[in-house]
């Protein structure tokens, strides 16, 4: 099978997948809902997440077989194609998520007058083209992931040091209605599921797979632990938008100008990274799930961005409907396949070819343990 990612990139795209949405909104929604307690949901959601890529990790430095192969073995392969439909189906609505929250940034942030419908036009076309070519997207990774790290750690020197800690006392001591209805933003790590026998296997796979998790784990908790801080007691002052890049302003810094919204501009490329997976994702699953042809991803990709379109400007059009959909019970049951299936789905490939596996061991274990003389005296016997 052939290999378009190598371990290194495929661990840019964990770290990316990990910051690109967690980073973006979550915690000010968190924060909004639960107050000083936002870090602590947030605690839970990631590690809710962790736990869904360590089966992805797994399956990625030991299988040789692709996602649908193990899909297939485990569910038969009509069962699998419905199941990866729903999946899809998924990603649509999450790419346009994702889509609205960089509008968010635009609109509210850089530019005045900001026309969404004929803005969102050019970058689709990218998003499109960047799709069918995930050689690319994964060197494209590796090129920004040093400026999205350096952007990350301009932004924690810029805030950190701002809020007042205290304010997170006493813990679990206020209402924090709403915390919970945010799960349509886990399943971060679901679409990398696709890059199953097709990323390079190295030795040190695993190890760089978890340390990318990792740290990006702990710098999400790090920016909502802060955010927490400043506003948990003035939730009220939460707007959508990235409040954490205002956060100098809002306490009264003025010594790096709007500084914060360049480290944003250079952030978002994760987001756009991440976007450019979950299309590329959507067009496989769609392959697979109606039997089409590796020839049609590219019409399946064009379908989808044109789909995310008419729901990014006529169906969504603000920032509230988005969120109300997404909060919603009907999108949240629809992720749960993505979110919740494609974890349990790995995991029982796993413990299956673990079963395959034993037997084979036992009888190479057994033939190892005849010795050639002994053989020998056997064969005379008979």
């Amino acid at each position: 099978m052939e290999k378009i990612l190598t371990a290194r990139q495929f661990a840019v795209m964990i770290f990316i997948s990990a910051v690109a949405v967690k980073m973006f909104m979550l915690p000010s929604l968190l924060v909004a809902a639960a107050g000083r307690n936002g870090y602590i949901f947030m605690l839970g959601y990631v590690a809710a997440d962790l736990a869904a890529l360590l089966p992805i990790i797994y399956a990625s430095v030991k299988e040789e077989r692709d996602f649908y192969s193990l899909i297939e073995s485990v569910l038969g392969k009509p069962v699998a194609k419905i199941f990866v439909g729903i999946c899809a189906v998924y990603m649509l609505f999450k790419t346009t998520l994702m889509l609205s929250e960089v509008r968010v940034f635009f609109s509210e942030a850089l530019f005045e007058n900001f026309n969404w419908a004929v803005y969102l036009i050019p970058l689709l076309a990218v998003v499109w083209y960047a799709s069918l070519k995930p050689r690319a997207v994964g060197r494209t990774g590796e090129i920004l992931i040093p400026f999205v790290i350096l952007s990350m750690i301009l932004l924690f020197v810029l805030s950190a040091g701002k809020p007042q800690y205290a304010n997170l006392l006493p813990v679990l001591r206020e209402k924090s209605g709403g915390a919970a209805d945010y799960t349509l933003w886990l399943g971060d790590f679901s679409a990398l599921a696709v890059f199953i026998g097709r990323t390079e296997k190295q030795r040190s796979a695993a190890r760089k797979y978890l340390t990318a998790a990792g740290v990006a784990a702990v710098a999400v908790i790090t920016f909502t632990l802060i955010l927490s801080a400043e506003y948990g007691n003035i939730k009220d002052l939460i707007e959508y938008g990235h409040n954490l890049g205002g956060l100098p302003q809002h306490v009264g810094s003025q010594n790096f100008g709007r500084f914060d919204l360049l480290i944003f501009a250079v952030w978002v490329s994760a987001v756009f990274v991440k976007i450019i997976i979950y299309v590329y994702a959507f067009a496989r699953h769609t392959v697979f799930a109606l039997a089409l042809p590796d020839k049609a991803l590219c019409a399946a990709s064009a379908a989808a961005l044109a789909f995310i379109y008419l729901l990014s400007v006529f169906v969504f059009p603000t920032q509230a409907a988005v969120y109300g959909a997404a909060t919603g019970a009907v999108l949240r049951l629809v992720a749960l396949p993505e979110q919740v299936g494609i974890p349990l789905v790995l995991i029982a490939a796993a413990i299956a070819r673990r079963i395959r596996k034993k037997p084979a061991e036992r009888n190479t274990g057994m033939k190892e343990t005849v010795k050639p003389e002994e053989r020998e005296v056997c064969e005379e016997q008979r």
